[in-house]
């Protein structure tokens, strides 16, 4: 009996060894799609960021804001609801509020694009710090 359990032994090692090496590769995998999901996130984001910050730089520079302008800004923005929380969903709402209005005042609309400019980075930093993507 303990004749025949000495000779499975080496079986089941080779099958031990053989599964801690496949857990490690799907581990491996899986850093690297969840990697791939963060920086694919911050790229959209990234990017909702970007826009923005022309587009209040454009307001600062009193430029004269068109319908088909504060358009493609809702539109460049469209996905924020999904990528953001809220908050920023409602900044961007606020800003495309502002631009739609900003011929009535825009002296106004430039100030208040000026705070936002200078906020704007430390309200998307949550959502863009690289540093939790061990």
């Amino acid at each position: 009996m303990w004749c025949e359990i000495m000779k499975g032994i080496p079986a089941a090692i080779v099958a031990l060894v053989i599964g801690c090496i496949a857990a490690a590769i799907a581990y491996r995998q899986y850093k690297v799609a969840h990697a791939r999901f963060m920086l694919d996130l911050f790229e959209k984001r990234h990017e909702i960021y970007l826009y923005t910050a022309t587009f209040l730089t454009e307001l600062v520079l009193e430029r004269p804001m068109e319908p088909h302008d504060v358009g493609i800004f809702r539109g460049r923005t469209a996905a924020a609801p999904f990528l953001f929380k809220r908050e920023i969903a409602d900044f961007l709402k606020d800003v495309s509020d502002q631009a739609a209005h900003a011929d009535r005042d825009r002296a106004a609309a430039a100030a208040w694009a000026t705070e936002q400019l200078d906020v704007l980075k430390t309200r998307f930093m949550p959502y863009m710090d690289l540093s939790d993507w061990r």
